[in-house]
């Protein structure tokens, strides 16, 4: 089974009986949207035709050829009173509706959970009476320095000196201040490869820094609660879309148990891989969407009959925003490396190429297919 298409109720209705007196099966699905209906094909060898037919029919819906009855045993008549919302479907569409919608309570959960952390950092940050480099220049709460992938002991130590110095880090940037993050920068701890690339070979000492120190002292939640962190209001409002997006969709079919699964692991994977590029400070969801995507991309090419109702422009619209992001990064890089101009900037490639990999290649395994209700 296939999905064709998303109509309004009646031209649904329509549709369908033009595609059952063209001999091709097909089922119509309530979707979560009012009065929005999802036509399933049946039999794949028909959904050419079908996609064929669908094209023509948003083109003009009007049409004489597609005004024309289902044929028997159940003939149906038009008419002007067929539900447009909340009303309940004619009989002979209710087998397509008998499953619920679902209420995706592990997804608004997730959402609910990254919004009070982001709420509650805020909190922290702007009530904060200490003037210390970490609240001050890098505006990190206590509870964030504990979720964060990493907290070296180098640059806790460059910050203590800092704040022992007594400089203040409130109001215009002066020269105490640009000194202070100058030694930030030069402390003693892993930056990522990222940075060993553009430094080296003159600073062959990055490569020698320690990797895990406190996942090594027994803190493993952080090797998945950065994913729980964001940066800004746009950062977690453009993440959590995206999750309400692509998540609800993958909970309804594999279910609040494997979908729990899914994104602890996409969170780990991506969060190491952006943690081994670029060292600690980074954060958010997007590499746990960049996975969802991928397992529902690669689900829609080997199991279609799951109906995963991601359309190809949605799909095309994020490999772009990652390749584009990709491609500044690497400007960035040639820009830096080679002294033409300093253009730094700081955006997790590496959890987003590795959270979609991780998520296409979980999709290849059966364990994670449509549960059967």
């Amino acid at each position: 089974m296939r999905l064709v298409g998303q109509l309004h109720a009646k031209d649904a209705f329509t549709f369908h009986n033009f595609l059952l007196h063209e001999g091709i099966e097909n089922l119509s699905e309530k979707t979560a949207e009012d009065g929005i209906i999802s036509i399933w094909i049946q039999n794949e060898d028909d959904f050419e035709k079908a996609d064929a037919s669908f094209t023509e029919f948003k083109a003009n819906p009007s049409d004489p050829k597609f005004q024309v009855e289902a044929p028997p045993p159940k003939p149906v008549e038009p008419s002007d009173s067929y539900p447009e919302s909340k009303e309940e479907l004619p009989p002979h569409m209710e087998k397509a509706q008998s499953k619920k919608l679902q209420f995706h309570p592990v997804t608004k959960f997730m959402i609910a959970l990254c919004s009070f952390i982001f709420l509650f950092n805020l909190y922290q940050v702007s009530t904060s009476k200490e003037n210390t480099a970490a609240v001050k220049i890098f505006r990190m709460s206590k509870m964030e320095t504990s979720m964060l992938y990493d907290y070296p002991i180098g640059f806790q130590k460059a910050l203590t000196s800092l704040d022992d110095m007594g400089i203040s880090y409130t109001g215009k940037a002066g020269e105490k201040q640009k000194q202070a993050l100058e030694a930030i920068n030069k402390a003693p701890y892993w930056r990522g490869l990222y940075e060993v690339a553009i430094t080296y070979p003159d600073d062959k000492a990055a490569l020698d820094q320690p990797l895990f120190e406190k996942i090594k002292q027994g803190e493993i939640w952080r090797v998945y609660t950065p994913a729980l962190l964001h940066g800004g209001f746009l950062h977690i409002l453009f993440n959590m879309l995206w999750l309400f997006l692509l998540g609800k969709q993958v909970e309804e079919r594999v279910g609040g148990v494997r979908y729990i699964c899914m994104m602890i692991l996409f969170a780990i994977v991506s969060s190491t891989c952006q943690y081994l590029m670029s060292g600690f400070l980074f954060m958010g969801y997007s590499g746990v969407i960049a996975g969802l995507a991928g397992f529902i991309w690669m689900r829609q090419k080997i199991a279609p009959w799951e109906g995963y109702p991601l359309q190809k422009g949605t799909i095309i619209f994020l490999v772009v925003f990652i390749l584009a992001m990709l491609a500044l990064q690497i400007v960035s890089f040639i820009l830096i490396r080679f002294k033409i101009a300093d253009f730094p900037i700081s955006i997790a490639n590496a959890a987003h190429i590795s959270g979609a990999l991780i998520g296409a290649f979980c999709a290849r395994f059966s364990i994670f297919s449509r549960e059967v209700t």
